[in-house]
């Protein structure tokens, strides 16, 4: 039951997002990625991490040279002008891990799934938040997976503090994804930027 209606939720805020698409101009430059930032991104990467499906790893894109360098801005700066991502960045490798070596193996929730993207990939993903992160803030209310965490300051200042979590089941497959496009367009987020992450 709530699977449809997340569907039908979902259909009718596609059709609004073609409809913003259509009626807003893109006041936002389409950012050029050069050898400075393509190098500021690698840098943030880590390291000794296992590949992906490609079996090309962070290390290979560091010390491949200027040439690769050169041919990944020409790459990246071609996805950014066509808002065009190709299919195998959405490619991964699903390894399940046990939660708990003495709970039951055969279970199937006693399993976490991490994915192994393709190195390529996450590179493009450092750069989108170098070029568009500016336009991503979030309300100063949330203080969950942000950089500068107001716990930190507060603990540190020798003040307790107090919070709430909520797990939500599965919640991105429960997710409106085209419903929060279309708030990003409402935020003034650059038109391209949103057609490069519904692509």
């Amino acid at each position: 039951m709530f699977q449809t209606n997340t569907v039908n939720s979902d259909v009718k805020f596609n059709a609004e997002l073609q409809n913003s698409f259509n009626g807003v101009s893109d006041n936002h430059s389409i950012p050029l990625v050069d050898i400075d930032l393509l190098r500021r991104c690698l840098s943030k990467m880590k390291l000794k991490k296992c590949p992906g499906f490609d079996n090309v790893s962070t290390e290979h894109l560091i010390y491949a040279g200027i040439d690769l360098h050169v041919h990944l801005c020409l790459l990246f700066n071609m996805i950014l002008k066509h808002s065009y991502v190709p299919r195998e960045f959405a490619y991964g490798l699903i390894i399940p891990l046990l939660k708990d070596k003495h709970g039951d193996q055969t279970r199937i929730d006693m399993y976490r799934a991490i994915t192994l993207s393709p190195v390529i990939a996450k590179l493009f993903e450092y750069v989108l938040l170098e070029c568009f992160g500016d336009q991503l803030s979030s309300d100063e209310l949330q203080f969950g997976f942000k950089k500068k965490q107001t716990t930190k300051y507060f603990v540190k200042k020798g003040s307790r503090v107090y919070c709430a979590f909520i797990d939500a089941s599965k919640a991105f497959d429960k997710a409106l994804h085209y419903g929060l496009f279309v708030k990003l367009l409402k935020k003034n987020v650059s038109p391209s930027f949103v057609h490069l992450l519904e692509n």
